[in-house]
Parts: structure tokens; C-alpha cells; sequence
């Protein structure tokens, strides 16, 4: 954040949220597999299902009931988006195994 700005606040916040958000570099690469996979086997539909379910569902309120509820930190909005990354990997780990058994997937 100091790359950025020298108030010390926003480096402070900045900070925290970045420590929480880090976590989804490891959630989101498990989801950006599974969609790549997805839109070369030609459902890439499953891609944008789960991203919009993760959006809606996760992200947007996570994010916005975060800042209500834990006004002096940040550190749980950036939580928003790995429990996003989360719930996309489950689904899309359901779509291959309901794929799978239907036999409409490359092996």
C-alpha cells in the first residue's frame, strides 16, 4: 500500500484487507481451473452459473454485511471474496461430478 500513498489509514485498512483476500489466490485457482475446463468441454455456461451464484450470494452481501457488522477493520470484507472462491469450487466440483456420471465430459 505504501507504493501507493503515504496516509498512513489507508495503508493501515489497505493492509488489512489485502492479509484476508490473499487467501482467495488459493480458493480462486481451484474455480479458474474448473472453468477453463468447463468452456473447453462446451459448458461454459457452468462458468458464469457459479461466478453469478458466488457474486450474488457471497461476495456482495458478504462484502456489505462485513462493513456493517466489523466497522473498524477490514480484515472480514476481504474474507468475502475466498468464501466466494469457496462456494464456486463446490459447485463446480458438484457440476463435474454430476457431468461425470452422465458421461458428457472429456476424461
Amino acid at each position: 500500500m505504501a507504493l501507493f500513498t503515504t496516509e498512513q489509514g489507508v495503508i493501515f485498512y489497505g493492509s488489512q484487507y489485502l492479509r484476508a483476500y490473499a487467501f482467495d489466490c488459493m480458493f480462486a485457482a481451484i474455480h479458474f481451473c474448473f472453468s477453463g475446463y468447463f468452456c473447453g468441454s462446451g459448458h461454459s455456461a457452468i462458468s458464469f452459473i457459479h461466478n453469478i451464484i458466488s457474486v450474488i450470494c457471497i461476495r456482495i452481501p458478504g462484502s456489505y454485511l462485513a462493513t456493517k457488522i466489523f466497522a473498524d477493520t477490514l480484515f472480514p470484507m476481504g474474507l468475502a471474496a475466498p468464501c466466494g472462491s469457496i462456494l464456486s469450487g463446490i459447485i463446480c466440483f458438484g457440476f463435474y461430478q454430476y457431468l461425470k456420471r452422465q458421461q458428457k465430459i472429456f476424461e
